[in-house]
């Protein structure tokens, strides 16, 4: 997903990640995650939210700096 920054946005298992326009890319690891799955921005909270399919639950991460 595009998002904050006119980076690129994306999961893995256990991580949010960011590809940005130059091509670098980051991982922030999300503690207690198994199987993140789906993310969406929240601006109004400056994070996102993800899905985190094996633990069944939503969780909330803050917009890494």
């Amino acid at each position: 997903m595009s998002g904050p920054g006119d980076a690129l946005w994306f999961t893995t298992s256990t991580s949010v990640g960011r590809i940005t326009t130059a091509g670098t890319i980051a991982l922030w690891p999300v503690p207690g995650s198994r199987e993140l799955t789906d993310l969406v921005y929240d601006a109004h909270r400056h994070g996102f939210w993800a899905a985190d399919a094996e633990a069944a639950v939503l969780r909330r991460v803050p917009l890494p700096s």
